[in-house]
């Protein structure tokens, strides 16, 4: 199945193709990269709510509620006047095209209806998002309790004005799923290379205080998560997932990965998502990491992944907004370089003009 998103927010068009099993988003800054990403686990979260009857004024209904309500400026004014195009289109070439207009309540029309058979693939599927500087967003809705999380989601239906932070869809559903957590520790092959291998700990879910700990080796007590390193505060709540969450048909939605971890830890995860993909979990992140990227490079060219399983993604900004540049595709040699390598580039450059002023005195 793919879902192509046309004139949302910064994305001239992005298109997913959900048959690839390790997704990586490259690019710039503010190219739209989480947008796209967040609108993709909406959508797909949406369309596992569905039932049989009246099945796309369900999902009709269902995507308006959702996406356009998570995005409401960035959806409807993206600059160029054009309206939102979302079109959905499975296996079997069937599409759903939703159209929201440029106003302050958008309309949704269908080009073609589509059968809730085409989706039955996706009801065997869990979706699982975290977000960015997630151990800052866990640490602080933690101290809050999860009514504000609970509260976020069913703002649609409060009539009455609450004074209330509110968060999003994915942070929301992230929060409350690492606070009622009642499953046993699972993927543990996987987890325990994290655990022993990078944090040098065990992650554990209280039940009683319904919050992450973190047992240290070494120490007789644990830890809360405001109490460790940044490495640890930053991959618990991904170690938790993976241990507790995510199973063999769960789609695990990660951004920038690699956020206070040390180039070396920067490595070992990637191989750590490869190892999930191929135990049947599918990915995807966003990142801003040439590590992984080479790294991930590497496990192509190894034969650890296969091109085939991987969608590799390069947002760069056009005229009417950012799209995939298509020149940082997966094969069996690995992704070539259109991100980082300029940078190396330029700084290499500005090092060499410096070293030539600090020297060339030296000679008179």
């Amino acid at each position: 199945m793919k879902i192509e998103l046309k004139n949302f927010g910064p994305i001239d068009h992005f298109e997913f193709d959900l048959d690839k099993d390790l997704h990586v988003i490259y690019g710039e800054n503010n190219l739209g990269k989480s947008y796209a990403m967040s609108a993709v686990y909406l959508i797909l979260k949406n369309l596992l709510f569905v039932s049989d009857k009246n099945f796309n004024v369900q999902l009709k209904d269902l995507i308006h509620q959702s996406v356009a309500i998570s995005f409401p400026t960035q959806l409807t004014n993206n600059g160029t006047g054009k309206g939102v195009e979302i079109l959905l289109t499975s296996s079997k070439g069937t599409s759903y095209q939703i159209q929201l207009n440029d106003s302050e309540s958008p309309t949704l029309t269908l080009s073609e209806f589509m059968d809730v058979k085409d989706l039955y693939f996706l009801k065997k599927y869990s979706l699982h998002y975290l977000p960015a500087s997630r151990s800052g967003l866990y640490n602080g809705i933690n101290s809050l309790s999860p009514i504000i999380a609970q509260l976020s989601q069913l703002r649609n239906s409060i009539k009455e004005t609450i004074s209330i932070p509110t968060y999003s869809e994915p942070i929301s559903d992230y929060f409350l799923l690492l606070t009622s957590i009642n499953q046993l520790p699972k993927n543990e092959s996987i987890t325990s290379i994290v655990e022993k291998k990078i944090l040098k700990g065990e992650v554990i879910f209280d039940k009683t205080q319904k919050k992450l700990l973190f047992k240290q080796e070494g120490l007789t007590f644990d830890l809360e998560l405001s109490q460790t390193s940044s490495m640890v505060a930053e991959i618990a709540p991904f170690v938790a997932f993976i241990k507790y969450i995510v199973t063999d048909k769960s789609i695990l939605f990660i951004e920038e990965p690699e956020a206070h971890l040390h180039p070396k830890i920067q490595v070992e995860m990637m191989k750590v998502f490869v190892e999930l993909v191929n135990a049947g979990v599918k990915v995807v992140m966003t990142t801003h990491s040439d590590y992984m990227k080479d790294t991930l490079s590497n496990l192509l060219l190894a034969g650890e992944v296969s091109p085939d399983k991987v969608a590799s993604y390069h947002f760069v900004m056009g005229e009417n907004g950012s799209y995939d540049a298509g020149d940082m595709k997966a094969t069996e040699e690995g992704i070539e370089d259109h991100n980082f390598t300029s940078v190396s580039v330029a700084l290499y450059e500005e090092r060499m003009k410096l070293l030539e002023k600090r020297y060339a005195g030296s000679h008179d």
